[in-house]
């Protein structure tokens, strides 16, 4: 019973970037946050993308790992930041817009993107985890997880290996490096493949329960389109859901704090007892 009212109840997110560079689709969907359960920074020093590297002050600097090639950096991509907090929606930051106008921004002169996150904007909770995730088009190029703590001596016992210390107030430059082959993508019979799509995402709660899946598929055999389904499981069943399109993340219709806008969004479906499965098409 418990589990059924909490579905009931559902309206936190997670986004489905660009679907396809060719024709710069972005995909948004509402679903709940997920919040990863072990702490961990992943990049291609850290068993991850081989030509993804997070820099410093993030970590310490990659340019001696063999994976490193100085020669390799891809200025061409439109990379997002989304910060996941411990509850609720994730903060986002794009090329075109973010939180009090602060954009991530690419610097060919350092080779690197770079996005500052001013945490005296936002209302954080200390000793609480926060997850870090760099993504392009659909595709999370690697993440890291940062602890925000009061003071400078609760700084110094933060377990360094695991998590990035933050000291509530301050700007953290989240700064990373973006190698040629980090992002590919192929096409065959009008579906775009990424290593295994059509994108399957699953469907969970903010607590991590998953309770589904949803599923996008890109297609242009008469036209560009894009279904996506929902899709409940476990005797889970789907109450509403909510979709919208854009061209650019930078479109999406969200307050100044990077919060969804639901009333603004292009498909919404309250749905009959019982419903656990759903498609959308955006012709």
């Amino acid at each position: 019973m418990l589990k059924k009212f909490l579905l009931s109840h559902m309206r936190t997110q997670m986004r489905l970037p660009r679907v396809s560079e060719a024709y710069g689709l972005v995909l948004l969907i509402l679903l709940m946050a997920l919040n990863p359960a072990q702490a961990e920074i992943l990049d291609g020093t850290r068993g991850g993308n081989p030509n993804f590297f997070f820099l410093p002050p993030i970590v310490e600097s990659p340019t001696t790992h063999p994976e490193y090639n100085l020669f390799q950096f891809d200025p061409n991509q439109s990379p997002v930041v989304a910060i996941y907090p411990p509850w609720g929606s994730p903060i986002v930051f794009t090329m075109a817009g973010g939180p009090d106008s602060e954009t991530v921004r690419m610097d060919e002169s350092e080779q690197q993107y770079v996005v500052n996150w001013h945490t005296s904007r936002f209302d954080l909770r200390e000793f609480s985890k926060y997850r870090i995730k760099v993504i392009v088009g659909w595709r999370e190029l690697g993440h890291a997880d940062v602890v925000v703590v009061g003071s400078p001596k609760e700084f110094e016992r933060v377990d360094t290996s695991q998590y990035i210390p933050l000291l509530n107030g301050r700007t953290l430059p989240i700064k990373f490096r973006i190698e040629e082959g980090a992002v590919k993508v192929k096409t065959r019979h009008g579906i775009v493949f990424t290593r295994g799509s059509p994108i399957d995402l699953p469907l969970v709660l903010d607590n991590g329960i998953r309770v589904g899946t949803v599923t996008a598929v890109y297609e242009s055999y008469y036209g560009d389109r894009v279904h996506v389904t929902y899709r409940t499981d476990n005797g889970w069943s789907l109450v509403e859901t909510h979709m919208h399109t854009t061209k650019t993340l930078g479109e999406m219709p969200v307050t100044s704090s990077g919060c969804p806008i639901l009333e603004n969004f292009e498909f919404k479906k309250v749905h009959e007892p019982g419903t656990t499965e759903y498609t959308y098409t955006k012709n």
